[in-house]
């Protein structure tokens, strides 16, 4: 007795585990509503006159375009079902569609949520990114000022009015069928069709030509025309020219001339003064002598002050811009000038001028030690410093510092740097593949929630009975082609 009690016992556990995991399994689906016509106002958001005319224009449509149905259906929230798997779902529910060509658009009121679904035909007439943007012309604006009727009506009369043009387009391009050919051809239509299509590209074809044949020649006479003008252009910069060189050629004439009577001039003059005065070279030559032997001794009196008044100061480095100013004075002099400065003076001046050209080197060099150590010293404290913290992405700033530090350091102030730079090189690699792991899986973070914004979704199969009590659909089916998001 007591074992068939255990047994009732566990076999009652059973069935209400089985009942409450079926109830967790189909609570989506039972969570869809059934529909009941083209417009399906769940959330009470559509008034009644404008309901009607959503209703008489899909209606209408679906007549007129052999079973294309497009369905609006508003529900107060979705819960946490996700938008693109729950509408797909209504839409195999409903079976919307002839052949699968239809669309479904669903509003969730207090989701915020706007999606469009079309049936796994409807593709080669309404594209997912149309369906976009349809949403964001005509639904968006609205429905961000919660104006959702108004967005509704105009979705939904934007798509009918894109399928229909896209429909009746196809049609257009209907061939005619075999049966139709063989009445047009036993009725002699067949040849004069023919005929008058041959009639209209021939004078295609003639049209064409002539155009093209006046295009070329009027290319032809703007590019003649051109080059007359450049001609003209050529000719015109040519005669300038040649004017000017007869004005150039007339004036150096005139010049030529004057100047050749000005040298006949003094050609004369200089035969009267030598027939006077016989020796009148040597003594002018005499006098530019003179002249000359007394210009170069003043110049080298010149230097020669400037360098006694130097040769006497202490040889130090703090001399040097003295010694060198009156030695370059006298390297500038020519050699003539040269001989009249003494040169024990020279020599002095110059020893001078080396000894503390010497003592400014040697100065110069014990700065740039001190300069280098002075930087290697900063560089090593901040190796030094840098070694004691833990390795971070965070930390890979102060580590690229210290590393780009040391790396502007010459060769010479390297040698006076004795830490470990190699394990900060070290620390600054573990830092830089921290900093590149976090980046990636930031950049994956970031193209997930893009993928979310931009609801990239993926394609889901299933279907029901439409249900309803006034329609029935005609058990189209959607692959989760459409478009969604918030608002």
């Amino acid at each position: 007795m007591v074992r068939t009690k255990k047994v009732c016992c566990m076999l009652l556990s059973i069935l209400v585990g089985i009942f409450i995991f079926s109830t967790m399994v189909f609570a989506t689906e039972s969570d869809i509503p059934n529909a009941t016509s083209y417009v399906n106002d769940f959330a009470n958001i559509i008034n009644d006159e404008v309901e009607k005319e959503m209703q008489e224009r899909a209606e209408t449509f679906a007549k007129d375009s052999d079973g294309i149905q497009v369905v609006v259906t508003t529900v107060q929230t979705i819960g946490d079902a996700d938008p693109v798997e729950y509408t797909t779902d209504m839409y195999n529910q409903y079976e919307i569609g002839k052949n699968n060509m239809g669309v479904l658009i669903m509003l969730s009121v207090e989701t915020r949520d706007i999606q469009i679904r079309i049936g796994s035909n409807m593709t080669k007439y309404l594209s997912d990114r149309k369906c976009g943007e349809i949403r964001d012309e005509y639904g968006i604006p609205y429905f961000q000022n919660d104006e959702f009727e108004k967005g509704l009506n105009a979705m939904q009369e934007a798509t009918i009015e894109y399928i229909g043009s896209k429909v009746e387009s196809a049609d257009n391009e209907v061939a005619v069928n075999p049966t139709q050919l063989d009445d047009i051809k036993s009725s002699g239509t067949f040849v004069k069709i023919l005929c008058v299509v041959g009639i209209i590209a021939c004078g295609i074809i003639i049209i064409v030509s002539l155009r093209k044949y006046f295009l070329k020649r009027k290319r032809n006479l703007q590019e003649k025309d051109k080059a007359i003008e450049t001609l003209k252009s050529d000719l015109n910069t040519e005669r300038s020219r040649n004017d000017s060189l007869r004005f150039d050629n007339a004036f150096l004439k005139q010049h030529l001339s004057e100047t050749k009577v000005e040298l006949q001039n003094l050609k004369e003059r200089y035969k009267r003064a030598v027939l006077a005065y016989p020796d009148l070279d040597e003594k002018v030559d005499e006098i530019f002598a003179k002249e000359k032997e007394e210009a170069d001794k003043r110049c080298a009196k010149k230097v020669e002050d400037s360098i006694r008044n130097v040769v006497n100061l202490e040889c130090t480095r703090q001399n040097l811009s003295y010694f060198r100013n009156a030695y370059e004075a006298y390297e500038n002099l020519s050699k003539e000038q040269q001989s009249y400065v003494p040169s024990e003076l020279v020599n002095k001046i110059k020893k001078l001028y080396s000894a503390s050209l010497e003592l400014q080197r040697e100065y110069e060099k014990e700065q740039k030690i001190l300069h280098d150590k002075k930087v290697a010293k900063e560089v090593q404290e901040s190796i030094l410093g840098i070694l004691s913290i833990s390795v971070t992405r965070h930390s890979l700033d102060k580590l690229k510092r210290v590393c780009d530090a040391y790396d502007n350091l010459t060769a010479e102030q390297k040698k006076y740097v004795t830490a470990d730079i190699r394990t900060v090189q070290d620390m600054r690699k573990r830092a830089k593949r921290m900093q590149d792991d976090y980046e990636e899986e930031e950049r994956l973070r970031e193209e997930e929630r893009r993928r979310r914004d931009e609801s990239i979704y993926n394609h889901f199969g299933g279907g029901s009975d439409f249900g309803g009590n006034d329609f029935v659909g005609f058990g189209g089916h959607s692959d989760g082609h459409g478009a969604g998001g918030k608002f």
